[in-house]
């Protein structure tokens, strides 16, 4: 039987002004982590960007003891669906973590929105993104997105 027990993260979305006093700042917890500070819980969130026509994903893995992140890991990919939209890439910028209270995660997703295949030129692009604030007690906030 394990003693490990699921828990959902909390989202706290800080567009809503009542949770805006919420939000934690980030804070160095002095020390090195060590087996009596590891991680007591650990949660993930995919959060999606997109159109019917192309979509972005984001996948955020962290672990925390409750004061300290003591795990992160972040990946980001997309899709189109159409011949004139081209996915060009993702990037996840990261602050703070490992040894912090909160890690910050924000996503910037890049894509073509108007490709010609025949000469190759993309005349069109969008660069949509979002910014999330982790906890180390499985807290998290929208901290803001646009394109």
């Amino acid at each position: 039987m394990s003693r490990q027990k699921e828990t959902v993260p909390s989202i706290i979305d800080t567009d809503q002004e009542r949770f805006t006093n919420a939000l934690l700042p980030p804070a160095k917890r002095p020390g090195t982590l060590s087996p009596a500070n590891t991680a007591t819980g650990c949660w993930y969130l995919t959060s999606t960007y997109g159109y019917p026509a192309l979509q972005g994903s984001a996948y955020h893995t962290w672990c925390g003891d409750g004061i300290q992140v003591t795990y992160t890991s972040a990946s980001c990919t997309g899709s189109t669906n159409l011949p004139t939209y081209i996915y060009e890439g993702c990037q996840n910028v990261q602050a703070y973590g490992v040894g912090w209270s909160v890690w910050d995660v924000t996503d910037r997703w890049r894509f073509c929105t108007s490709y010609d295949r025949f000469t190759g030129v993309c005349s069109a692009r969008i660069y949509p993104w979002q910014k999330n604030r982790y906890g180390a007690n499985g807290q998290v906030w929208l901290l803001g997105w646009g394109n």
